[in-house]
């Protein structure tokens, strides 16, 4: 991984994920699963999203004060 991005502070990722979320979020709201199921535009909408979503954890996983808290509030932690 580069450096650039263990530099950025991890609320940027974590500000990231939430802005993901409201993107899927407003792209689903008054749908129905059978209407999401048949829009393959929002099928792949949400589906970049949660991709957006998984590599911003990935990021944050390998930054130090993120495995720290994880440390320091007992969470179990395996390195990617």
């Amino acid at each position: 991984m580069k450096r650039d991005h263990l530099e950025r502070s991890p609320k940027v990722y974590l500000q990231e994920i939430v802005d993901f979320i409201e993107r899927i979020e407003d792209y689903t709201k008054r749908m129905t699963y059978a209407d999401f199921a048949k829009d393959r535009r929002t099928i792949d909408a949400v589906d970049a999203n949660i991709r957006n979503i998984g590599e911003a954890v990935r990021v944050l996983s390998k930054h130090r004060r993120i495995k720290e808290l994880f440390y320091h509030f007992g969470i179990p932690y395996a390195d990617l």
